[in-house]
């Protein structure tokens, strides 16, 4: 009979903080590095397959292991990171045969040296040294401690990432096995910090690898050192501004080379009495970007801030500014720049908005009312229709979009219905106007389809030409389940503001994310036109409720899907 048990000790229970997965003279043996249980759902898909999920954390490893009988031996099955959705795990095992268990790992970088331990600290001296322990590590490498110091922790280090296992046996001083368990740890990667003196403690007249960077009129007042998280021997950096009229002033690190359609994590310390901006300055082969990427709120105290951003296919290097944009202090320390293969799940909901078609009017509207909020968006661009009248945008007018750090992305040559063409009449539409907007120095990462339409072959065609993402029209939102070749979305055309402000709150209250789709603005008459107003009304929505706004590549990044 096939059957899955989870978290199952050896011999024992599993505790929050120690593993209790054994035990000598009916002493409980305490586990250090502990593994802790996970109490997971089961949901039996057939006979022979279930899905199981579980309770989970950012970044967090989770081992789950297999034996063929509850008491071992266990192997490592998978290893799973930690979260699909705002708080859960889950993975399908196909062959539900023998026994399996979730373990929430210790983890440890890379070249850590950890502390073994075994311990029964019930037992007395004397009842202690009449037993031997024999360790065995993954590297086949065995140590034997007997005597008065055979529970003495034992140090190793790990050179490499990967899930490491260790096997412990403790015999009486007839040789017989009266305990005998295995348990692991993961050793990850430690990313290096990309940011040259990102504690600012290496000094001459200004931090090593910093310049002072300002611009607009405005009274900015630069000071190095001045006390860091860990006081007055911890350097940090301070700007303060007064007699704000315009533009910003910030500490400002060397640009660093990047990679290009990666996702980048950026953090510091810092404290403020007034709210602050985080911006990129995207170096690329066709100029360079400016867009802002987090609004850290003031804070008396010192608060770490975390920012992530995909870099575009023709980028050179990046910096990342955390600026002031009006009177009063801001002081930053520890900043770190590591290049992520791993998103941080959706933690709260978050909004795209999107303007096809390439409309003149619409895209003038869009981007002076998404520009003054701080806020980007992404253009879906018909390409047979740039340059020919001025109703449809010009290559300057895409050359502004870009340069203003929205998205362009490809909506086709000539907008036709891809599932109504030959494979090569819809090869022609996808990568043609792909390369229309490579000639202009654009680089597209998303695709929309027209009319929505796609199918099976369609989606192979856009995959084929280099996109991991796709909008099509069917109303929804999206998470970690959805097919990223065909994201849903809301054509808010007319909608009122209420059913606009309906589908954010969906979205904030599911922690899930949105796409809205405008065609035209202010055109009457016309069922796809949205007025400005409404447009105006949604984006301070947004704004003032702090909904998280992106662009479609980089909310494709923020989407972990399960494998």
């Amino acid at each position: 009979m096939k059957r899955l048990l989870i978290a199952l000790a050896i011999a024992g229970i599993w505790r929050s903080t120690t593993v209790e997965a054994g035990a000598l003279d009916n002493t409980a043996a305490i586990f250090s590095p502990a593994a802790t249980p996970i109490k997971s759902d089961i949901h039996r898909i057939t006979p022979e397959i279930v899905k199981v999920s579980w309770a989970a954390e950012a970044g967090k490893p989770y081992i789950i292991e297999h034996a063929p009988t509850p008491i071992g031996p266990w192997r490592t099955f998978s290893v799973e990171l930690g979260v699909e959705s705002s708080t859960r795990r889950s993975m399908v095992i196909a062959d539900t045969s023998g026994f399996f268990r979730i373990l929430s790992a210790a983890k440890f970088p890379t070249g850590a040296s950890v502390d073994w331990k075994l311990q029964f600290p019930a037992l007395s001296p004397q009842t202690e040294h009449s037993y031997t322990a024999t360790w065995v590590w993954d590297n086949g490498g065995t140590s034997n401690v007997t005597g008065g110091g055979w529970n003495t922790p034992l140090t190793k280090t790990y050179p490499k990432s990967g899930v490491q296992q260790v096997n412990v046996v403790v015999r009486d001083t007839n040789s017989s096995v009266v305990f005998s368990s295995q348990w692991a740890i993961v050793v990850t990667n430690n990313p290096s910090n990309l940011i040259t003196n990102g504690n600012l403690e290496t000094t001459g007249s200004l931090p090593t690898a910093w310049t002072k960077d300002w611009w607009g009129t405005n009274g900015r007042t630069f000071t190095y050192p001045v006390a860091g998280p860990s006081g007055n021997n911890d350097k940090a950096a301070q700007v303060s501004i007064t007699n704000y009229q315009s533009g910003d002033a910030k500490w400002r690190f060397s640009p660093v080379p990047v990679n290009p359609n990666s996702l980048y994590v950026f953090e510091d310390d810092y404290k403020a009495n007034v709210p602050t901006e985080i911006d990129v300055e995207v170096i690329t082969t066709a100029g360079t970007l400016y867009p802002p990427i987090s609004y850290p709120p003031a804070s008396s105290n010192w608060a770490k801030v975390r920012a992530e951003f995909v870099t575009p296919s023709n980028v050179l290097s990046v910096s990342v500014t955390h600026l002031l944009t009006t009177n009063g202090t801001l002081t930053i320390d520890n900043a770190s720049l590591r290049q992520s293969s791993t998103p941080t799940p959706l933690t709260e909901g978050m909004v795209s908005f999107d303007f096809d078609d390439g409309w003149r009017a619409t895209y003038l509207t869009a981007t002076n009312t998404l520009g003054k909020a701080g806020l980007r968006g992404t253009f879906y661009i018909i390409t047979s229709r740039v340059d020919i009248d001025r109703n449809f945008v010009t290559s300057d007018d895409l050359q502004e979009i870009q340069r203003g750090g929205h998205e362009i992305g490809n909506h086709t040559r000539s907008h036709a219905d891809l599932t109504l063409l030959t494979e090569n009449e819809a090869q022609q539409e996808v990568a043609g106007a792909k390369q229309d907007l490579e000639l202009l120095g654009i680089q597209t990462s998303t695709f929309a389809y027209p009319y929505g339409a796609s199918n099976a072959g369609v989606q192979n065609v856009v995959q084929n030409a280099g996109y991991a993402g796709a909008r099509g029209t069917d109303d929804g939102y999206i998470d970690s389940l959805t097919d990223p070749m065909n994201l849903p979305s809301w054509d808010i055309g007319g909608m009122s503001f209420e059913q606009v402000q309906a589908i954010i709150d969906g979205a904030v209250d599911e922690k899930k994310w949105v796409i809205l789709i405008i065609h035209k603005v202010d055109v009457a008459g016309d069922p796809e036109s949205v007025s400005s107003e409404l447009l105006q009304q949604t984006v301070d929505y947004v704004k003032a409720n702090n909904v998280e706004t992106l662009t479609n590549a980089e909310g494709l990044a923020k989407m972990p899907q399960i494998q």
